[in-house]
């Protein structure tokens, strides 16, 4: 009988059932401390999350030392490449070898016009010696004006500046160079170098120690075809021309007038020019 009733006073206790102890019960179930020496979860976080950080801003600090890097680089290359052509091409025109003098008769040359006076037609052009297609017109129909009609007494030449503003400050220089030339007698001559040297795609052929080496070529007086360009001694007569050319609506090269009519080389090619000159010929009674 003692023995039944110390197993009543046993209270029931019940089974453990899992870690997590009832609300508010102190049990002995406690959660493992970290050892002594190793980081917690959150702190360990933080410093991965620190040296990612660090990892980010070293990489961002390489890169854009690498873009400065190439992009110095590029910029030099490109300024090497500049200066050799730049140099090639000083090297080109100053060695161009000029073509032969005009032969056309002294009396028959006026400045910057050929042909007599008193010839019934004249033929007027406003032209740039950076021009491509000015080129092509003077090195092919104004050879055929100056042997078929100039020589003849027929038509008088006249060659006014129009410098386009795409090709300065080269067709500007050109033309001072060729207004220079004139006061030596020896316009042609230096039209026909300019348009053989230049009116290519590539604008301001012409720089002035590209021009003075020409003058040298031609046999010019230097020392004074050099003060002459230098200062613009021509400047007004080349300016004169731009001033008439907007006058007369005229904004392309190259723009003819025959005996003060516009030839529409658009629509009739340089031939119309020639088609032009035997209208005005025959209107005066030479055709």
């Amino acid at each position: 009988m003692a023995q039944k009733k110390k197993r009543d006073r046993t209270p029931n206790v019940p089974r453990d059932t899992g870690p997590t102890a009832p609300a508010g019960s102190t049990g002995s179930t406690k959660q493992a401390a970290p050892k002594s020496g190793q980081p917690s979860a959150a702190k360990a976080s933080q410093s991965a999350k620190k040296s990612s950080a660090a990892m980010s801003q070293r990489e961002r600090k390489r890169r854009q030392q690498w873009i400065i890097t190439a992009a110095v680089a590029v910029a030099a290359v490109a300024l090497v490449a500049l200066l050799i052509v730049l140099n090639n091409r000083e090297r080109s025109q100053a060695s161009g070898t000029p073509p032969a003098p005009s032969t056309l008769p002294a009396d028959l040359i006026s400045w910057s016009t050929k042909g007599r006076a008193d010839a019934p037609v004249t033929v007027t052009v406003f032209s740039d010696f950076e021009c491509p297609a000015c080129k092509s017109f003077a090195q092919g129909i104004e050879k055929q004006i100056e042997e078929k009609y100039v020589l003849t007494g027929k038509v008088r030449y006249e060659y006014k500046h129009l410098p386009l503003p795409q090709h300065n400050p080269g067709a500007n220089w050109a033309a001072n160079a060729a207004e220079c030339a004139a006061d030596q007698g020896r316009f042609w001559d230096m039209h026909a170098y300019l348009f053989q040297e230049g009116g290519t795609a590539l604008s301001n052929n012409f720089t002035q120690g590209r021009l003075r080496d020409m003058a040298a070529a031609l046999g010019l007086d230097t020392a004074k075809f050099n003060d002459c360009l230098s200062r613009e001694q021509f400047g007004d007569r080349v300016q004169a021309d731009v001033r008439e050319a907007r006058r007369l609506n005229v904004n392309s090269t190259p723009t003819v007038f025959v005996n003060g009519q516009r030839v529409d080389i658009a629509a009739q090619g340089y031939q119309g020019v020639i088609t032009a000159i035997e209208a005005a010929l025959a209107a005066a009674g030479q055709g």
